[in-house]
């Protein structure tokens, strides 16, 4: 079986701070989301990680869908922040 290539390029600084950047142009339909979602929460998982700062110099176009993904991952970085 093939492995799917990687949707985000995740860089690790000094500080706990993390650069995701999104390899997709488009961030439209619901398989890329959830492939997306669930390489950010691995990435959250990461007991280092403080701050993320997401680039989105790749991206031409953010469906809704992406948008509520990405709104829900800032309430979990919030929460792992309050612990």
């Amino acid at each position: 079986m093939a492995t799917q290539p990687a949707r985000l390029r995740v860089s690790r600084f000094d500080g706990g701070i993390s650069v995701v950047e999104f390899a997709d142009r488009k961030i439209l339909d619901e398989m890329c989301i959830q492939e997306i979602q669930e390489e950010l929460g691995k990435v959250l998982e990461d007991q280092a990680v403080e701050n993320l700062l997401l680039s989105f110099k790749n991206v031409e176009h953010l469906s809704s869908a992406a948008l509520g993904m990405l709104i829900t991952l800032k309430k979990k970085m919030e929460e792992k922040k309050a612990n």
